[in-house]
């Protein structure tokens, strides 16, 4: 059997949550996966040039057989009225090759990640369709202007056609609640496996101690929280890891450390050798609401301290190893210095790590509704 996936991130970015629902579909239903690189949306703006020639978030990454991965050529036109017609028409080729992968399959599974117009068309034109959207994000709240409003109307349009929403944190369940639309909570979680190959080297003595961020630094990267803590932290080496699309201020203090993406094996080693954890997003913008940051269950499963921000699922953690700072405790390092110095890694947590895995977050939260829409018999 074949699945259509709609990916609201290229294959070749580090490994999120799409790649591992994907992979869990696999591992789980013995399904080849279909995989829809993801197209521009909205408006380009001058940025997207550099974005696009530095590709900040591309790492080396092998492409197993079970997946066929399509890019779809664009216009940039998506927020334009009408433009569904323009794009139909240039996509038609593909979108007949799509539609003949399912041929012979009594039910064709489509799986949004990202709302689009080329969602709409696919499942109008697969006659088998079932859809469902995984709304790992609040994607509105990433546009602006027309691009917001006809991103708003694209998912409602989605959500109301599918047989189910997947959702990554509570106040979307809520959001689609509210258009009669039931959702499935599925918080976020870590690769177990690689988590276990990591856990396995010793911690080394770097001499300084690191308060370290692992993941992509966008707009929703919250740096005066960094210099705050940097400037109360002065025997502190604060290491920033992860694609940069957000410019570093010009007056980062001395002991912040900026290093590039990776791969996610790499990230985990940078993690065993951390002191302590940071999550640091902007609890002022609204998208950051419905964010359950995957860092934060993997500087756990390491034993890890956090310093985090206000904000999203963070507030509802109830977790004595977290540390949440308002914003106008950033610069008050009475706060947070007895916090750290009282708070040290505690090593390797394996039994927290299996709990929150991909693979059984997915087959908890998820089993019964794909055995149902794929039709297998319990």
């Amino acid at each position: 059997m074949k699945i259509l996936y709609l990916s609201p991130v290229t294959w070749s970015s580090f490994e999120q949550r799409p790649h591992k629902f994907v992979t869990w579909l696999h591992l789980k239903y013995g399904v080849e996966v279909i995989w829809l690189e993801p197209y521009l949306t909205r408006f380009p703006r001058a940025s997207d040039v550099g974005a696009y020639l530095k590709r900040p978030d591309r790492v080396q990454k092998i492409t197993p057989d079970w997946i066929q991965i399509i890019s779809m050529q664009e216009f940039p036109i998506e927020p334009m009225p009408l433009s569904i017609w323009v794009q139909r028409l240039r996509w038609r080729n593909n979108i007949r090759l799509i539609e003949r992968q399912f041929d012979g399959q009594q039910v064709a599974p489509v799986v949004v990640g990202k709302p689009s117009n080329l969602a709409l068309i696919l499942v109008k034109s697969i006659s088998n369709s079932v859809l469902t959207y995984d709304a790992m994000d609040d994607f509105p709240e990433f546009q602006k202007g027309m691009s917001k409003w006809k991103t708003t109307n694209v998912e409602i349009s989605i959500a109301k056609e599918c047989e189910g929403v997947i959702v990554s944190a509570p106040s979307l369940k809520e959001k689609f609640r509210k258009i009669n639309v039931e959702a499935f909570l599925v918080p976020n979680a870590l690769d177990a496996k690689i988590f276990r190959a990591t856990a396995v080297f010793e911690k080394l003595s770097l001499g300084r101690r690191q308060l370290g961020y692992v993941g992509t630094i966008g707009r929703w990267f919250d740096w005066g929280m960094v210099k705050s803590l940097a400037r109360g932290l002065p025997n502190w080496d604060v290491v920033l890891r992860g694609p940069l699309y957000s410019k570093p201020p010009a007056n980062l203090p001395s002991n912040v450390r900026i290093e590039p993406a990776c791969t996610q094996l790499e990230a985990m080693k940078f993690m065993q050798q951390m002191d302590a954890g940071l999550i640091n997003f902007r609890a002022s913008l609204k998208l950051c609401d419905s964010v359950d940051p995957i860092k934060y269950y993997e500087y756990r499963a390491f034993g890890l301290p956090i310093i985090s921000s206000k904000f999203g699922t963070m507030v509802g953690k109830n977790d004595s190893e977290v540390l949440l700072l308002d914003v106008n405790e950033y610069d008050e390092p009475d706060r947070f210095v007895p916090w750290l110095e009282a708070h040290e890694a505690q090593g390797p947590n394996f039994q927290f790590a299996e709990e929150n895995d991909w693979n059984a977050k997915f087959t908890a939260g998820l089993e019964g509704y794909f055995n149902r829409i794929l039709r297998i018999d319990t």
